[in-house]
């Protein structure tokens, strides 16, 4: 598997060398990196949406902490559906993540799990033929495009440095 550190490739200037070791930047990579295992996708995917969910609950409700603290009374499920009650996550984008959750948690105890053609597109059922690392993608952006302020500066702060008054 290819190193995704580029702190040693001195063809990237060291501005977007320092962008491209940002965690935003090499979840990115990763995810289009297992082209074809969208299981993995998966895996990938899931990870960042549930470090950026948490981020905006820590950042948004006022018991963010124990919200986090709490995984057993107050799962991945639960704080995307308080996302939702605060309007930071519309219902459509609520039922996409909850159905992508779903679709991790087959892809993590199903022993001989193969991503079903018309499950390959959670955003748009209509579009199955569509390039999964795109999907993956797409439902990392809704979220990070929609709270820029907040998730910029944790996980892609080349761009977005902290009092930046984003």
């Amino acid at each position: 598997m290819k190193n995704t550190n580029f702190e040693d490739d001195d063809t990237i200037p060291p501005k977007a060398r320092a962008m491209l070791n940002d965690m935003a930047m090499r979840v990115a990579a990763e995810i289009m990196k297992l082209d074809e295992q969208p299981r993995l996708q998966i895996f990938v995917t899931h990870g960042f949406l549930e470090l950026m969910v948490s981020a905006l609950i820590k950042s948004k409700t006022k018991n963010g902490k124990k919200i986090l603290d709490d995984n057993r009374s107050y799962p991945y499920s639960t704080q995307i559906l308080i996302l939702n009650e605060l309007s930071i996550l519309s219902n459509q984008q609520y039922k996409v993540y909850d159905h992508f959750r779903k679709l991790r948690n087959k892809a993590a105890h199903e022993p001989l799990f193969e991503l079903e053609k018309e499950q390959k597109n959670v955003l748009d059922p209509k579009n199955t033929d569509e390039y999964f690392g795109l999907t993956c993608s797409r439902l990392i952006a809704n979220i990070w495009n929609d709270n820029i302020e907040i998730l910029g500066p944790l996980f892609l702060p080349t761009l977005f440095p902290k009092g930046n008054g984003i």
